[in-house]
């Protein structure tokens, strides 16, 4: 593939040096918004989502593993605040964390197989815990559901490349459906981990991956997902919001490099498993497509949206307008942005499990 040629070059950045740029720019929007000169970079945003955005920029314009230990650091400040209990969980060929106590088999809340974002080269299970901590006690409070998270810990690229995270997800899947067969298992995934679900969907994957026939998902949550991974033809939207998201074009090539192999042809983008926006998806469980009006995958969403309900896969989209990149799990950051995502998946997985 051409473009793997003129990949950009990603300049480390120490936590120090990029504290003191975000400092730099935080007090230069605070004096401005003082004076009564700030404009927002989209009309209706907070101050507090200005600066998260410029936040969560600096820390992506980063080399992958400077960006891996501040994705470490911001996640630790953000879990700060989780009460549930966290640990450990492993099973053939997957690794991950429960959010909340171990589920006892004997119950029918729902469980939630969490795969994480992050280019699929940065972040981990801990990263998001603080959103699905939220998840959490919107279910508990709102709709009186115990559901327990597994936050899947796949092998990040380039370390483990396509199909090595797809098939740990598999993996984990199996566990929970063969472990807790009277528990509705859901699938949520963000960002490109979005593409993990696909799998469970027999129609979407060869026969040759899948050695036992798995029952479907009881519903599929994908929150900001990267449906198109061909690089070489990004949609309008990648333009159109460079200035307001947290997701660029120049990420992503970086992330497909790493993530698909050395020797891939490039006919590897329109693999369904890859890029899910060129899969049939007949007979999927139910969904619920959340994304943001202001981010780069906007018209990406727009278009899988438009071919899962032509494959009439029962479908349920919540676009939150100002939005930038994957706010539900991002509520330190996004704050209002995050709680109505939040409750918009909540209300999503409460009422399939009640129907299903």
């Amino acid at each position: 593939m051409e473009w793997r040629a003129s990949l950009p070059m990603m300049p480390p950045q120490t936590p120090l040096r990029l504290g003191l740029r975000f400092l730099g720019l935080a007090l230069s929007t605070l004096v401005q918004y003082c004076l009564g000169r700030y404009t927002p970079p989209v009309d209706g945003w907070s101050l507090r989502t200005a600066l998260s955005v410029q936040y969560l920029n600096l820390i992506l314009e980063n080399e992958r593993m400077a960006a891996r230990r501040m994705a470490v650091l911001s996640s630790k400040v953000a879990n700060l605040g989780i009460g549930d209990r966290i640990a450990d969980v492993s099973g053939p060929g997957f690794q991950g964390l429960w959010l909340g106590d171990a589920p006892d088999a004997s119950r029918t809340d729902p469980i939630l197989l969490y795969m994480h974002g992050g280019g699929y080269t940065t972040c981990d299970a801990r990263t998001y815990l603080s959103g699905l901590a939220e998840l959490r006690a919107a279910l508990a409070t709102t709709h009186g559901i115990d559901l327990r998270v597994l936050a899947l810990e796949y092998t990040l690229a380039p370390e483990a490349r396509f199909p090595t995270q797809i098939h740990e997800a598999q993996a984990a899947y199996e566990y929970l459906v063969t472990t807790f067969p009277s528990r509705h298992v859901f699938c949520l995934a963000t960002r490109p981990a979005a593409t993990s679900p696909w799998p469970f969907c027999k129609r979407c994957v060869p026969e040759c991956m899948v050695a036992t026939p798995l029952p479907s998902p009881a519903g599929a949550v994908l929150v900001s997902p990267w449906c198109n991974a061909d690089v070489t033809a990004l949609a309008p939207s990648y333009a159109k919001y460079k200035a307001v998201d947290v997701i660029h074009a120049h990420h992503l090539r970086l992330h497909v490099d790493a993530y698909l192999p050395t020797d891939a042809p490039a006919s590897l983008l329109q693999d369904p498993l890859v890029s899910p926006i060129h899969g049939d998806f007949t007979g999927m469980c139910p969904m619920l497509l959340h994304y943001g009006g202001k981010e780069a995958f906007s018209d990406d969403c727009k278009r899988l949206e438009e071919i899962l309900r032509r494959q009439n896969v029962p479908l349920t989209v919540e676009v939150e307008p100002l939005a930038p990149h994957i706010t539900p799990v991002l509520g330190f950051f996004f704050n209002e942005m995050a709680a109505r995502g939040v409750a918009a998946i909540a209300a999503f997985i409460a009422a399939t499990a009640s129907t299903t």
